[in-house]
């Protein structure tokens, strides 16, 4: 099978067959990494529901301690509407993983089920172990630790916690095909995103934690696209919403490739909540215009021979005509580097470099998503 197949864009017209498991409707997807973990199955919700029991945290949603400090639960308040007080009955994940002797942002999951077996929503509290100015690089996040509908990478900002009043912009970045959980090799769930670009850059230490965003990679289950795999980023952008500290007139999403895709397909059936977006080595081959709500900026290169920079041009030509007002629409468009240009973009590798007659990459793609806010 050729890259351009692997791809999954299985039409010229954009549509995704349900042969390439992505024109389903249906919300239910069984997909099962090689850990074991099952990715859930079904569009959960994150809205209070009749009969569920709810959980308030005490004390701070993030707290920080320094390496060797005592943690000190503060405790939760817990209610059911039948069976009232339920505090004493929760239950919380990941004490026994907190190590205060070790740098870290350690994740604590709180739940609790009434007599029913009703189950509440979750709450998480995030406590971060520093070394005087050292913060942890980043954090895995695995279905045995939390309720996301994705398992991901997390890297926080390095001011993280200090005011708890603080929100901060949110940053999904979209992986490429080859990095689902299709492809986890040795039993180790998570393996397939090593190669990614941001999650390279957490572990190489070239992601520059100044950046006010916090941000998450998350791994999908399956690598086809469609209608309900978009559903299912939506999800864990909500789930997202609900368990950090976002500034939700701050969302933004970029992504490569089979991702570039996804950013491109999230900004046209959500573009609602983004701020701005980036996709790279992808073009759109579905209507495009509602997108024109969300400033873009596109890359490409002209050698790309997997997805050809015309199908880039093209998408961004139509949505610049699309009727009424059209957001800030960018395109950047290299001479070289050929369908793999999400390294050199993201560690701004290719600064300065783009045809004239397109946008010249001039500027950070973060300092350039971050002047974008949604009012």
């Amino acid at each position: 099978m050729s890259l351009l197949d692997r791809i999954v864009i299985c039409s010229s017209l954009g549509l995704l067959l349900s042969g390439c498991g992505g024109g389903s409707s249906s919300s239910e997807i069984a997909a099962v990494g090689s850990s074991g973990d099952v990715c859930q199955v079904a569009l959960p919700t994150y809205a209070q529901q009749a009969g569920q029991p709810s959980i308030q945290l005490l004390g701070d949603k993030v707290m920080l301690l320094n390496v060797g400090d005592q943690y000190v639960e503060p405790g939760v308040e817990a209610f059911d509407n039948e069976d009232g007080e339920l505090s004493s009955a929760v239950q919380v994940q990941g004490l026994d993983k907190l190590d205060t002797g070790k740098v870290g942002d350690y994740l604590l999951k709180y739940s609790v089920a009434d007599s029913e077996q009703n189950l509440s929503l979750s709450e998480y509290r995030m406590v971060r172990i520093l070394d005087g100015d050292r913060v942890a690089r980043y954090s895995p996040r695995f279905f045995t630790e939390m309720d996301a509908i994705w398992e991901f990478y997390e890297q926080l900002p390095a001011n993280f916690g200090e005011d708890p009043k603080a929100r901060y912009p949110l940053l999904i970045s979209n992986h490429g095909y080859e990095h689902s959980k299709t492809f986890d090799t040795d039993g180790r769930s998570m393996s397939g995103m090593d190669k990614t670009n941001v999650v390279k850059m957490f572990k190489t230490d070239q992601w520059d934690n100044q950046l006010p965003f916090i941000v998450l990679a998350p791994q999908r289950c399956q690598s086809a696209l469609g209608d309900s795999v978009t559903a299912r980023l939506n999800s864990f952008v909500e789930w997202a919403e609900r368990n950090y500290p976002i500034d939700k007139s701050r969302i933004y999403m970029t992504g490569f490739s089979n991702g570039g895709y996804m950013t491109w397909d999230y900004a046209q059936k959500y573009g609602h909540k983004l701020a701005a977006a980036a996709p790279l080595s992808m073009g759109y081959w579905l209507d495009i215009c509602p997108v024109k709500e969300v400033p873009i900026w596109a890359f490409t290169a002209a050698d790309d021979n997997v997805i050809p920079s015309d199908n880039v041009i093209s998408a961004v030509a139509t949505l610049k005509a699309c009727s009424g007002s059209v957001s800030e629409t960018k395109l950047t468009v290299f001479p070289s580097g050929g369908h793999l240009i999400d390294d050199d973009v993201y560690s701004l590798g290719f600064m300065g470099e783009g045809a004239t007659n397109y946008d010249v990459y001039d500027q950070s793609l973060f300092q350039w998503l971050l002047q974008h806010q949604k009012m």
